[in-house]
């Protein structure tokens, strides 16, 4: 019986580690997914706010979206990055996206290589200095 026990204890091993490294993967991505959509969300809320001041200024727009994201430690490009409403009036809307590929341990398992994330700030251009 003693022999018997210990082979089931061990079979039970054999099943249950897998099992717990798979969860613990799983659980790894998503809080990898969570954390880079939260960074990204609020580095294109950044930009969108120096768009709010600034809305002719494309490139400086998306420097500070960059910028953000970059002391969040995300890798995000200028090119990823869209300013839609350039040159908006006061009151009217301008858009900030940024669009960011996010690599995760469980999508190679599926044959995918990354997830790209996507994050849109809209505000208002506020009334311009003169």
């Amino acid at each position: 019986m003693d022999k018997h026990g210990s082979r089931i204890h061990l079979m039970d091993l054999v099943i249950l580690i897998p099992a717990l490294i798979l969860a613990l993967v799983m659980v790894t991505d998503a809080g990898t997914l969570a954390w880079n959509n939260f960074n990204l969300r609020t580095s294109v809320r950044e930009g969108a706010r120096y768009a709010s001041h600034f809305p002719s200024l494309e490139s400086e727009i998306k420097s500070a979206a960059v910028n953000k994201a970059r002391t969040r430690g995300l890798d995000l490009e200028p090119d990823m990055v869209e300013v839609i409403g350039l040159e908006a009036a006061p009151g009217k809307l301008i858009t900030v996206t940024a669009h960011y590929p996010t690599r995760i341990t469980m999508l190679r398992l599926i044959g995918r290589r990354e997830i790209t994330l996507s994050a849109t700030s809209a505000v208002k251009v506020l009334k311009l200095a003169e």
